[in-house]
């Protein structure tokens, strides 16, 4: 467990203050976790659904 996944950050309640720190995590929302990350561009973060940690490559989901 690194870092990054070691605090996954609940979308509906966390989400606004961990935006406001402007460092890059991990969240859930709806039991799906996404990767939100700062890409350097002024206006344009990066988001997208991952099933594992990209760091150091812990799963993060439950097969079904």
């Amino acid at each position: 467990m690194c870092e990054l996944c070691k605090k996954i950050i609940d979308a509906k309640s966390e989400y606004l203050n961990a935006l406001s720190t402007g460092n890059d995590f991990i969240f859930e929302d709806d039991e799906e976790y996404w990767l939100r990350i700062d890409t350097g561009d002024s206006g344009c973060p990066g988001v997208m659904k991952i099933t594992y940690c990209p760091i150091c490559g812990r799963k993060l989901v439950e097969d079904q």
